[in-house]
């Protein structure tokens, strides 16, 4: 294949530089993949590669007839319109669950070993052992502070 050796030096230059138009592009993409590897200058041996390497690379990502097609960047009013909608979804959800868990619980009155106690009566019954504690007159230290009592308050029942 002849060629300018000046011209190719130049447009591969201009590439490298970032300054070559598409035209120009496919014009170093024809030659390289048209020239003998042979009769090539040694400087040019990375270039060549690099060409075979993008020619490779873009029948493997884009097959003949299919184009490559750039997304359009979403508008900022479509994006908040989509958040928002997300948001009152979760909202709609969380609502109805809510809603749902409380309509099918009874009221807990007490827990004993863990498990919740629903019914009153045993609820009176497992906390029974704790009515003694009312007699004294002062409070008790550590059961204060496990039941809710400040410490150093008095029983003003004298």
């Amino acid at each position: 294949m002849e060629y300018n050796e000046a011209h190719i030096e130049s447009l591969l230059e201009r590439y490298f530089e970032g300054d070559t138009d598409l035209r120009q592009e496919a014009e170093l993409r024809e030659f390289f993949r048209s020239a003998d590897p042979a009769k090539l200058p040694q400087r040019w041996a990375c270039a060549r590669t690099l060409f075979a390497y993008l020619d490779d690379r873009r029948a493997e990502c884009a097959p003949r007839g299919i184009g490559l097609r750039i997304p359009r960047r979403e508008s900022l009013l479509r994006r908040v319109a989509r958040y928002s909608a997300a948001a009152a979804a979760a909202a709609v959800l969380a609502a109805g669950l809510l809603t749902l868990s409380r309509r099918n619980s009874e009221p807990v009155y007490c827990y004993i070993d863990g498990q919740p106690v629903t019914d009153l009566e045993t609820a009176f019954r497992a906390t029974g052992y704790l009515q003694p504690l009312n007699a004294f007159g002062q409070s008790v230290g550590p059961l204060d502070e496990l039941f809710g009592g400040g410490g150093n308050e008095t029983d003003d029942r004298d």
